[in-house]
């Protein structure tokens, strides 16, 4: 039984974490490897569970699109973004990179 299933308001907010998670972290490792430092311990296991967790997320996303004959027949909605989130995904994007080369610096100072 997944719980987000039957909730899917929760299932929204776990996609958009599980999203900025993902950039955050992996920005960071990208960062790191730049600067030539070597990756911290922290940052191996984070990206371990997060590549783990990020399975079943993606399962969940998967079984909870609508089919191609229900969009077809008219009784669901195709999956596009609605107007103002496509500005929201890019604004979030540049946020958590910015965010992650603010604490890249300051941790090589």
């Amino acid at each position: 039984m997944n719980p987000l299933s039957d909730h899917p308001q929760a299932r929204r907010i776990a996609y958009y974490v599980a999203f900025l998670v993902g950039i955050g972290l992996g920005a960071l490792q990208v960062g790191f490897q730049a600067a030539e430092m070597g990756f911290p311990t922290w940052l191996k296991v984070a990206l371990s569970v997060y590549a783990f967790l990020a399975a079943g997320l993606g399962l969940t996303a998967a079984q909870n699109m609508p089919s191609y004959e229900d969009v077809a027949e008219g009784q669901a909605r195709p999956p596009r973004p609605e107007r103002g989130e496509s500005l929201l995904y890019i604004v979030l994007v540049v946020l958590v990179i910015l965010a992650a080369i603010w604490f890249l610096s300051a941790l090589i100072r």
